[in-house]
């Protein structure tokens, strides 16, 4: 149906190992999916749905071709201590997925996992006696279960140092989409296939769309090797699409003043 139709479209879609093993990357594209959200969950998570090819494999395989993965981390696991996910967290990053978020292991009522989680006592004893606090705080980042070695307070902790990490060591996710989508350019511009030379040209215009992020990128980026990395991919972008137009240059410096004055509404907790 994507196909007869002959527009391209930009399909973000929610899957698993499991599910993305049954294609080629070429195929997904021709659907119109250029994003992924996948559970990478945790080493010995054993779930059914991350049988089928090495994570690592379809994730580089993706970024080749400009497809977003957003890569999904557990944090709280039974087996895990603070040990075991910095290690699971390094592997994770080593595949620089695009986006990344860190969940805190939890139950969802209705489900077999909750009805186990309450018949054994795991729930936290807050949240057993108070349904309502615990439909507020379960959102992934409260520890609703009891944990054999980890407090709530230590979990908690571990998924913000999670997060912090990522950022850190990969920078800003903007810039990691966009790097995804140089590599997808490049790869699909002169590809046989009209449905791919067209994911191409889309490509182009997502990048070129976002000069003026690159200036703050630049100036703002947590530390010197993202500032250099930022750097670097602005100017491969340029030299396969040009160089910014004055009023690209005009909205960089804009870009700069949205992006200090954010950074201060957070540290002062206003407008949130």
């Amino acid at each position: 149906c994507v196909m007869r139709g002959g527009k391209t479209l930009s399909i973000f879609a929610f899957s698993s190992i499991k599910a993305i093993s049954q294609y080629k990357v070429e195929e997904i594209l021709e659907m119109g999916i250029d994003g992924f959200w996948i559970g990478y969950e945790g080493t010995r998570s054993n779930y059914a749905k991350q049988q089928g090819r090495p994570i690592a494999e379809i994730l580089t395989e993706f970024c080749e071709h400009g497809v977003i993965a957003l890569t999904s981390m557990i944090v709280g696991f039974d087996y895990q201590n603070q040990e075991v996910i910095a290690q699971e967290l390094d592997g994770l990053i080593k595949l620089k997925p695009a986006l990344a978020q860190f969940l805190i292991y939890g139950p969802v009522p209705g489900t077999p996992f909750y009805e186990r989680i309450v018949k054994a006592n795991l729930l936290q004893d807050v949240y057993t006696s108070d349904k309502d606090l615990f439909y507020r705080r379960a959102d992934g980042f409260r520890t609703m279960i009891k944990h054999p070695t980890l407090s709530p307070e230590a979990i908690e902790d571990i998924q913000r140092w999670c997060f912090d990490e990522d950022f850190q060591r990969l920078g800003p996710s903007i810039f990691r989409v966009l790097e995804a989508r140089l590599l997808g350019y490049r790869r699909l511009k002169n590809s046989a296939n009209p449905i791919l030379r067209r994911k191409a040209e889309y490509y182009a215009q997502e990048l070129r769309a976002a000069y003026p992020v690159f200036l703050a990128g630049r100036l703002l980026g947590p530390n010197p090797a993202v500032r250099r990395w930022i750097g670097g991919l602005e100017r491969q972008i340029r030299a396969e699409l040009g160089r910014p137009a004055l009023a690209e240059r005009f909205q960089s410096a804009a870009a700069v003043g949205a992006a200090l004055w954010t950074g201060l509404m957070l540290k002062l907790d206003l407008f949130q």
